[in-house]
C-alpha cells in the first residue's frame, strides 16, 4: 500500500504543479487577454484531473494488491494519504 500511494500522490502533485506553473506563465505572458477566468479554469482541470488519481489508485491497489476487495476504511485513508502528498508538492510549487 505504502508504494502505491507514494506513487500516485507524486503522479497527482506534478500534475497539479506543472498545470499551475503553465497557468502561471500563461498569466504572465498575457498582456490583452485577462487572465482570471482561465487561470480558474486552467486550475479546476488540472486538480481535476490530478485528483482522479486517488481512484485510479485505489482501484489498482484493489484488483492488484487486496485480491479484489478493499474496506471503506483503508481505502479512504489511501486517499487521504494521496491527496496530502500531490496537495504538499502543490504547495511547494
Amino acid at each position: 500500500m505504502k508504494r502505491t500511494v507514494i506513487v500516485y500522490g507524486l503522479i497527482a502533485g506534478a500534475v497539479v504543479s506543472a498545470f499551475m506553473a503553465t497557468t502561471m506563465i500563461i498569466s504572465a505572458k498575457s498582456e490583452t487577454l485577462h487572465p482570471g477566468p482561465l487561470s480558474m479554469v486552467m486550475g479546476y482541470l488540472g486538480m481535476l484531473i490530478a485528483f482522479a488519481f486517488i481512484f485510479v489508485a485505489i482501484r489498482s491497489f484493489r484488483d492488484k494488491q487486496a485480491g479484489g476487495f478493499i474496506s471503506f476504511g483503508k481505502a479512504f485513508g489511501m486517499g487521504l494519504l494521496i491527496a496530502a502528498i500531490a496537495s504538499s508538492l502543490y504547495v511547494i510549487t
